[in-house]
């Protein structure tokens, strides 16, 4: 792959397979994180959904106390929504990761963060 072909906008074979093997390798990476949440403990899976208040001490003789209240919870599926959505429209663009079409969210994106913000599944 030579670079002045990318930056001139041409698509080549070569671009085309390096770009397959990173969204292979993302989407390989999804899947494990899929996986290890189902098998973790509900104390790592709210740690990583961001429920866990955050504590400080506010003075040298005060006991901990919740700095903020807890965000607003955000699910794990929720949170892999963007990348799963754009890896989906890569492969439909045929892995042209210059395509024009990927530089602007589809309509589609907000309409699955919100059945995964009802369903908690992706």
């Amino acid at each position: 792959m030579v670079e002045e072909e990318v930056l001139r906008g041409n698509v080549t074979e070569n671009l085309r397979d390096a770009v397959f093997e990173v969204a292979t390798a993302a989407n390989d990476h999804v899947l494990t994180v899929r996986v290890l949440a189902a098998s973790a403990p509900p104390e790592v899976r709210r740690a990583f959904a961001g429920l866990v208040r955050h504590w400080a001490v506010r003075s040298w003789c005060d006991f901990a106390q919740p700095l903020t209240s807890s965000p607003p919870p955000t699910s794990l599926s929720q949170r892999q929504v963007p990348a799963v959505e754009y890896l989906r429209r890569l492969e439909a663009v045929n892995f042209d990761a210059l395509d024009p079409s990927l530089q602007h969210r589809s309509p589609r994106f907000y309409i699955k963060l919100a059945q995964t913000a009802l369903t908690n599944k992706l």
